[in-house]
């Protein structure tokens, strides 16, 4: 608790828990973050629509933040999700394949997270992450079903296993009408 940030100690008066009134719990978790899309919204009917699937070698910013060499190969993802019938997320993923091996299409209509966790058994640890605000592409604003430009929530993020590997460069681009953000800053 103390490493999250969530209590805090006052020399000569004890330890305190810190306010987080107004931030959800599921949100102030930092492990329901790796839950996963379908995790994370279990008891809905969620769904996936893969719009491709591909084995390409890690090049320029992928590479990069993969800390990969142009020789190796990776994963690239990019699929909707839903949530009871609405569009929610477009993701945009790259994975080592020597990381995370095995996956296919059937995996990606599930859950990464959860092949990665069960049947990988890999432990996934932290992510550092940067969150933005930007407009829809035209394919975005199809999916999204929308005539108006609407804003979306860019979360990007390079994921790493507790044996320190990196396993995930991703963005994910949220409907911003339907998505909030929500952080608790510590010192």
């Amino acid at each position: 608790m103390l490493q999250q940030g969530l209590i805090y100690k006052r020399r000569g008066s004890g330890t305190f828990v810190k306010d987080v009134a107004g931030v959800p719990e599921e949100d102030s978790i930092t492990d329901i973050n790796f839950a996963g899309f379908t995790k994370q919204f279990e008891g809905h009917n969620t769904t996936t629509d893969i719009k491709l699937f591909e084995i390409v070698p890690a090049e320029g910013r992928v590479a990069e933040a993969l800390r990969l060499s142009n020789e190796e190969f990776v994963y690239h993802i990019i699929r909707t999700r839903s949530v009871d019938g609405s569009p929610f997320v477009v993701e945009y993923t790259y994975m080592p394949i020597d990381v995370i091996p095995g996956i296919n299409r059937q995996i990606l209509q599930n859950s990464i997270y959860g092949y990665i966790h069960e049947t990988l058994g890999l432990k996934l640890r932290s992510a550092h992450r940067t969150v933005r605000a930007l407009l829809p592409t035209e394919e975005e604003r199809a999916f999204f079903a929308t005539e108006e430009p609407i804003a979306i929530l860019e979360i990007s993020q390079v994921a790493y296993l507790d044996d320190g590997r990196i396993f995930e460069y991703s963005s994910s681009h949220l409907r911003g009408d339907c998505y909030s953000f929500h952080s608790v800053s510590v010192r």
